[in-house]
Formats: structure tokens, C-alpha cells, sequence
């Protein structure tokens, strides 16, 4: 029990929102304010936790505006040719933010979500796979990501498919939140394809969903993240799982709701 306490867990936290930095709606208020809420409460309780935020740089204004700090470049394939991307960073009420900057191709739209799907898809298949590039330049490991959505569940089927470990040779502990399950990243097939991502395959996906954001982070994740029992349970019907619910009737002991979580 005391190596229990003592022993620091530490979390990778990805959004496509989080205020200060970017509100849209809900995602944005619950980015901002879950991660310093569960450092506050590893401070009261123990084991204590890391964690550390990630999200995209949508608007080259916030340097500025939240004086980040770049930190470094990166570049990977892809089928159409090398793409390119800037880490920055900064510290706002105790935690690490990082933020990544697509560069070449550049991102020509500066809202979080644009109108254009292809846009959209692109700039959240870029962020997922930057991300995993990201963590291993760093000098601190995740022992678990959490993901939010279809704009980084990509994050959570690459590091099951390439079995990506922590610095302790641990393979990296998945959470995905549902926030909004109508968007499964719709568009994103033919980007995927040129990211060279490949689908899941799994009997309890339909075939339709297995190359969308969404239900490939799904299909992958160690756990899903409901906002409440209820919720929970409405997963489990086509109203709210819009197809999936057969996944999650077959795999409910996957599912935990917010309150167990922190």
C-alpha cells in the first residue's frame, strides 16, 4: 500500500479543446478543468499524478497570446510526402501544456473545427500521429493517455497497433471519453489511407465504422469513459451508439463512468 501511494502515475492528456486555450463547448470545459482537478486530488490522496496536456496549435496567435515556448521540430511519412510539425509548450496553474503546429502541409484554417471535413480529418490525423511522435522526444513517459473523442482517439489505435511502451517497458494504458458520439470523424478514410494508418478489424465493428477515428480508438482502448451510468447504459442502444452498440453491449466491463474515474 505504500509503494502505492508514493508511486507517481504518469497521464498524457489529449484534446482538440481545452479553456483557457480553446473553448468550443463542453470538450473545452471539461479539458480545462479535469486535469487540474485530478492533480489536486493526487496532492489530497496519493499516488500522486502527472499529468500533462496536449492539443493543437489551431491559431498561430496563441504563442503569443499564452507566451508558449517552442521546443522542437518533427517530421514523419506519409504517402503524398514528409509532413512537418513544431512542439511548443508552456505551464498554466501547474501543468504541462503542449501544444503541436502543423507546418508543412500548412494548416490554412485557424478554427478549432472548420466546415471542411477533409480539413478537419487531416489536421486531427496530423495532431494523433505528431502526439506519438512527440513522446518519443520527451524525457517523461506516459503510463497512460487519455484521449478525448474522435480528434485524438487516432492516438489510442497507434499505440496499440505499434505496442508503443512507457520508459519502463510497459505497454501505455488507454482511456477514451466519449463526448460526442455522432462524430466519428467522417472524411477521415482517404487521409488515413495516406497516413498510412490502417484500419481494425474486429467482428463486433461494422464494416462501415472500421476505418473512422472513433470507432478504431474505441475498438483499441483499455477503457471508455462515460459522463454517468446512465449514459452508460444508453451506449449499449442504436439511438445513442449510432451502430455501435453492439460493441459496447459485448464489451461493457470496458466502460467506467466519469465520477469512477476521478
Amino acid at each position: 500500500m505504500v509503494k502505492l501511494k508514493t508511486k507517481t502515475i504518469r497521464v498524457i492528456f489529449a484534446s482538440s479543446e481545452a479553456e483557457p486555450f480553446y473553448k468550443i463547448g463542453g470538450l473545452g470545459d471539461y479539458s480545462g478543468s479535469l486535469p487540474n482537478a485530478l492533480a489536486a486530488l493526487s496532492l489530497k490522496n496519493g499516488p500522486k499524478i502527472d499529468i500533462r496536456v496536449v492539443l493543437p496549435l489551431h491559431d498561430p496567435s496563441t504563442i503569443d497570446k499564452f507566451s508558449l515556448s517552442e521546443e522542437f521540430s518533427l517530421s514523419f511519412d506519409s504517402g503524398p510526402g514528409t509532413v512537418t510539425g513544431k512542439i511548443y509548450s508552456t505551464h498554466f496553474n501547474d501543468i504541462t501544456y503542449y501544444f503541436i503546429r502543423q507546418i508543412s502541409p500548412k494548416n490554412l484554417s485557424t478554427d478549432v473545427y472548420d466546415s471542411n471535413q477533409n480539413t478537419n480529418a487531416y489536421k486531427f490525423a496530423f495532431f494523433s500521429i505528431a502526439c506519438i511522435k512527440m513522446l518519443s522526444h520527451l524525457d517523461w513517459q506516459p503510463d497512460i493517455l487519455h484521449a478525448n473523442d474522435w480528434h485524438s482517439a487516432l492516438m489510442i489505435h497507434q499505440i496499440n497497433h505499434l505496442k508503443i511502451t512507457n520508459d519502463s517497458g510497459k505497454t501505455i494504458r488507454t482511456v477514451l471519453a466519449i463526448h460526442n458520439m455522432p462524430f466519428m470523424g467522417y472524411g477521415s478514410e482517404k487521409i488515413l489511407q495516406d497516413f498510412m494508418i490502417n484500419p481494425i478489424s474486429t467482428d463486433s465493428i461494422p464494416e462501415w465504422a472500421q476505418h473512422l477515428p472513433l470507432p478504431m480508438g474505441i475498438a483499441s482502448t483499455d477503457k471508455i469513459i462515460a459522463v454517468s451510468p446512465t449514459y452508460a447504459e444508453e451506449l449499449k442502444t442504436n439511438y445513442f451508439a449510432y451502430g455501435l452498440e453492439n460493441y459496447f453491449i459485448e464489451n461493457a466491463k470496458k466502460a467506467i463512468w466519469h465520477h469512477q474515474w476521478h
